[in-house]
């Protein structure tokens, strides 16, 4: 048998190759493994917890006027706040007035006895509109003329009327009468103005500039004083040395301002019997009383009278006296004037 060749060997790469090849392909074997197994479904988890922290956010609200819009809606006219006071046709009773736009209560008050009493009128008016508020010069035209209330209430057509501040007569202070500047002297004393919106402000002397008040919508300002309550509406019971002698108690007219469109005339009798008078702290006790959140005195003593319906409703002392200018509320819109 012939002899059997020696085997020979396949040819094949060299072992260190060889084994470089394998640990390459174990290591893509590998990475191959780990993208599918942890890579990708990690990166596909963050993906989906990112787009769930995303849409778990709240949604930036748009601006909305919707709350203005309704606190616009639900601001009321004079009309419609004071409804309850206001009637259909003219009403018109001893302590009493009432129309579509304009209200008056009267009520009077009376404390302590003898020479001790105190004896005080008030007037609640509501209005629709501030034109229905208004100052009369005797006459119906501004001039130093003097006449009595009752002539002027009728004169005018006044529902109701308090004295003024004899504003003529002055020979300083700041008058503005129905939207018109008619004096614009500097003054000691305090002022007061009622401006078209219905606002009343009350000004320390020397505080007050009236082309200021007039830019701003000034429709009255008296001269006179003082300024009865502070800011707060609490009364005051110290005022300046330019009144130090009209403090004690006497005959006092006082204007007072709870809110555009609600005001209130005050009076209080005097030097009589049954009706001693009022301190102006006494006045300014009773303002804050009533609930004003500004008051003004207003000319005193004899000058202190008061009508409703042109009837004379307190007892001035002495009878009373001609007066050169009177407050007053009355169904006749007005215009710029007089």
């Amino acid at each position: 048998m012939p002899e059997k060749e020696p085997f020979q060997k396949r040819k094949h790469m060299p072992v260190p190759l060889l084994v470089l090849l394998d640990v390459l392909l174990i290591a893509v074997t590998l990475n191959v493994y780990a993208l599918f197994q942890h890579v990708l479904p990690s990166l596909a988890a963050s993906g989906t917890s990112e787009a769930l922290a995303v849409a778990s956010l709240p949604s930036p609200s748009p601006v909305s006027e919707a709350p203005q819009e309704e606190a616009q809606a639900q601001e009321l006219t004079w009309a419609e706040k004071f409804a309850d006071h206001f009637s259909d046709e003219i009403t018109v009773t001893d302590t009493s007035y009432s129309s579509p736009d304009i209200a008056v209560e009267l009520s009077d008050f009376t404390t302590g006895e003898g020479s001790d009493a105190q004896h005080w009128f008030v007037e609640d008016i509501y209005l629709t509109d501030i034109s229905y508020f208004q100052t009369w010069t005797s006459g119906g035209q501004y001039s130093s003329a003097v006449n009595g209330i009752l002539s002027m209430s009728e004169e005018s057509g006044a529902v109701a009327a308090i004295n003024g501040d004899y504003a003529a007569f002055g020979n300083s202070g700041y008058v503005i009468r129905n939207g018109v500047l008619r004096r614009n002297d500097v003054s000691l004393a305090d002022v007061c103005v009622l401006y078209y919106d219905g606002t009343i402000q009350c000004y320390d002397a020397g505080t007050f500039d009236a082309e200021e008040a007039l830019a701003n919508g000034a429709w009255q300002a008296w001269t006179f004083g003082p300024v009865l309550l502070n800011a707060d509406g609490t009364a005051r019971d110290t005022f300046s040395e330019f009144y130090v002698s009209l403090v004690s108690a006497n005959p006092r007219t006082a204007l007072g301002y709870y809110e555009p469109g609600h005001y209130c005339f005050v009076v209080a009798d005097g030097r009589q019997t049954g009706a001693q008078g009022l301190t102006m702290t006494e006045l300014a006790q009773v303002m804050q009383n009533l609930g004003c959140t500004a008051a003004y005195n207003l000319d005193g003593g004899a000058s202190t009278q008061m009508t409703l319906n042109e009837a004379l409703v307190n007892s001035p002392v002495e009878g009373g006296r001609v007066i050169n200018d009177i407050l007053i509320i009355r169904e006749e819109s007005a215009g710029d004037g007089q």
